[in-house]
């Protein structure tokens, strides 16, 4: 435990104090016609509203005006490495359903703000992140003009920009700048949880307890290089792995070779192949043959229904001919097509009445015409001519596509002998009877195995030299804290217990390794060691991270400097006990000189009337947005209960009511 070390004593940091904002064009506050403006002149300012009405979506807004992109939701779950690209991604995403279709060209934010000494003025447009429209800075002390940025290009604003802020701010980076503003000074709608992103909070801690700025960026660029390092020595690993299984491959196929008969283990291979070729050739002539069946039948099918058809029409007309062509039909089945009597007696009787000239049926005298009536026996005689020869058609088909599928089965058992036989011979596979080709194989093999390991070896080297160079800058990242630890640790107990109600201390854990995952702080309460966020409930995890966040800024800022922590207040987790302990945790943030832009529904909460009863409207400010959307329908009905709602809370502010 070192001793108490005062601010004066180390490396402070400088962060945004919120003074305005100005929002053009925002679809979701229709009733202001998506224009608001707010004027912030107390440390605490709360954004009172309900669901649904933009609460959130202004917070992130201004954490996009200061920094030009969001991170998004979980964002712990993406590399570091990744996060910025990964942000800038979800950026482009998340502002244009929230802006007005008819403006959303020239949708903006526009915030005012001190930093370090400094009083900021800047604009952006929602639809091109990561440029900056507008940009004056003016001295505060001199109360001087120091830049302003008409008739400058977009691109040369947003670089002097992030200059300044890097300078202004002392972090020596805007990307440091961005980091401080995203995941130490809010705790927005993404609900991300510093102290359990080892990654983060350990950037975090760099950036906040004191060290050179650089040194930040140094451990950061040596933990992504170790990381990089490890997956090239796990891949060339693979690569050695790779190669060494050729190698066996390659040395199983000399000894197979050995005092084997190479003619007849060549024909034995042979064998196989010449079967596979001619299981395919089966196998698309199996597959021809049904194609060509299942045609055939359609084709007859069409014939026996045109003959039918056919049929039908000289059934209706009782011509001669087509009763005749019936009892011909007969004679030559050997049974009357009418009853199915197959006597010599019925035949004969058949065969009298076919050689009739009358008509079969009454012995009327027929006509010539009427016995080739509309020329239909011709047409069935032909009809039924080319069904049989369609019908014998199938039958050879069928008869082929028989043999070829036995013929295709016996390829196939003989194939499955040949593939045993071959595998219980040659299990390594067909084997390289030109030996002296494998064996120029094998020592290309152990050039490039030689060649792997030596890579590997080297990234090895260069791994354990960047492991050694971070665990130097860890060193001084593990002296730093136990140094300030007596100073920094009192912050955060005060903020935490006033919201648990319970001992909490922070313990500091040694890295072995650049890539452990183990969180570098712990967590112990009443005693007991916590180390994981699945140990506490929801709230506590929130509020246990959020009083992480309040006591970093506090200790990292000058104590008469106030900066704005922007908070989504994640109520809906939390007790009427527990409300009041939130209202108290709140109320010592800003009552130790710095800022608080927050969010919160206006409900039964005991958070804002313990905050306003505290602050009253001497240190805080109430602003109503149920007058900037509409409300659903459901909230409309609510709205007496609201108006009641916030004259509570307006009565504790101006002291007309008290807790």
């Amino acid at each position: 435990m070192g001793g108490q070390l005062k601010s004066s004593e180390r490396e402070l940091i400088s962060l945004p104090h919120l003074r305005s904002i100005g929002l053009e064009g925002f679809g979701i506050y229709q009733k202001v016609n998506g224009n608001v403006k707010l004027k912030i002149n107390r440390n605490a300012y709360c954004l009172a509203g309900a669901n649904g009405l933009g609460k959130s979506t202004l917070l992130s807004s201004i954490i996009f005006g200061l920094c030009g992109y969001l991170r998004r939701q979980s964002s712990a779950s993406v590399k570091s490495e990744n996060r910025l690209a990964d942000a800038k991604r979800y950026t482009a995403k998340y502002f244009p359903g929230r802006l007005k279709n008819e403006s959303s060209s020239s949708s903006s934010i526009e915030l005012l703000f001190t930093l370090g000494g400094f009083e900021y003025r800047i604009r952006r447009l929602f639809e091109k992140p990561f440029e900056l429209e507008e940009l004056v800075i003016r001295d505060l002390k001199s109360n001087s003009l120091i830049y302003e940025s008409d008739g400058k290009e977009n691109a040369l604003k947003t670089k002097d920009y992030e200059n300044f802020v890097s300078k202004h701010s002392n972090l020596g980076s805007f990307e440091r700048f961005a980091f401080a503003i995203q995941y130490i000074s809010s705790f927005d709608e993404n609900h991300h949880l510093l102290f359990w992103d080892s990654e983060a909070l350990e950037d975090a801690l760099f950036t906040c307890i004191g060290l050179d700025s650089k040194l930040s960026d140094k451990a950061k660029t040596l933990r992504h290089r170790v990381a990089q390092l490890s997956s090239q020595e796990r891949n060339t690993q693979f690569a050695i792995k790779q190669v060494v299984d050729l190698k066996k491959k390659a040395l199983g196929q000399i000894n197979s070779v050995e005092g084997v008969d190479i003619e007849s283990a060549e024909e034995l291979f042979d064998s196989l192949e010449e079967i596979q070729s001619d299981i395919e050739v089966l196998e698309a002539n199996v597959s021809e043959e049904k194609a060509l069946i299942a045609q055939q039948y359609h084709k007859a099918l069409k014939l026996e229904n045109n003959y039918r058809e056919k049929f039908d029409q000289l059934a209706s007309g009782f011509t001669h001919s087509h009763i005749s062509r019936e009892l011909q039909k007969s004679i030559e089945r050997g049974s009357c097509f009418n009853c199915g009597s197959d006597t010599d007696e019925s035949l004969d009787e058949l065969k009298k009445k076919l050689e009739s000239k009358g008509c079969p049926v009454c012995n009327a005298e027929l006509s010539e015409r009427t016995s080739n009536d509309l020329g239909l026996d011709e047409e069935l005689k032909k009809i039924d001519e080319e069904l049989q020869k369609k019908n014998d058609n199938v039958k050879k088909s069928e008869i082929r596509l028989s043999q070829s599928e036995k013929e295709l089965t016996e390829l196939r058992e003989r194939k499955k002998d040949l593939e045993g036989k071959i595998k219980s011979d040659f299990p390594n596979g067909r084997p390289n009877f030109r030996t002296e080709e494998v064996k120029e194989n094998l020592e290309e093999y152990n050039s490039q195995i030689a060649t792997l390991h030596e890579n590997k070896e080297k990234l090895v080297e260069r791994r354990k030299a960047c492991e050694k160079e971070y665990k130097n800058c860890f060193s001084l990242l593990e002296d730093k804290y136990f140094e300030i630890e007596s100073s920094f640790l009192p912050l955060f107990k005060e903020l935490a217990e006033q919201f648990l109600g319970i001992p909490i201390n922070i313990n500091f854990n040694k890295k072995n390794a650049p890539s452990a995952k183990k969180s570098i702080l712990s967590i112990s309460l009443d005693g007991v060691s916590r180390g994981q966020g699945y140990h506490f409930s929801e709230s506590q995890r929130f509020f246990i991270d959020i009083a992480l966040k309040m006591s970093l800024l506090k200790f990292s800022t000058k104590p008469d400097e106030s900066v704005t922590m922007l908070l989504d207040t994640p109520e809906g987790s939390l007790d009427i006990a527990y409300e009041e302990m939130v209202g108290e945790m709140f109320y010592n943030f800003v009552s130790s000189g710095k800022s608080l832009f927050f969010t919160a529904n206006i409900n039964s909460s005991e958070i804002l009337k313990e905050l306003a009863a505290k602050c009253t409207e001497e240190n805080m400010q109430l602003e109503r947005m149920l007058s900037w959307s509409d409300l659903s329908s459901v909230q409309k009905k609510a709205e007496s209960k609201f108006d009641k709602a916030y004259q509570e809370i307006e009565d504790l502010l101006t002291g007309a009511a008290e807790l």
